[in-house]
């Protein structure tokens, strides 16, 4: 395998982890990737919560 440097010198351009701040920039995509994901676990989780608390209300009647 050639090193990026040495890629450097022949012209090859620099993959976006390679290059400097595509780590920040992989990293920030990937996250935004699994925001839909992420939502949906919290959106699940308050419902959840409203439900528990219904129920408690319900019981302590």
């Amino acid at each position: 395998m050639v090193s990026s440097s040495k890629r450097n010198q022949e012209g090859e351009a620099e993959s976006p982890i390679e290059s400097s701040g595509g780590r920040e920039r992989d990293e920030r995509d990937r996250a935004i990737d699994l925001l839909p994901f992420v939502r949906a676990i919290e959106r699940r989780e308050r419902t959840r919560k409203r439900e528990r608390d219904e129920r408690d209300r319900v019981e302590t009647l």
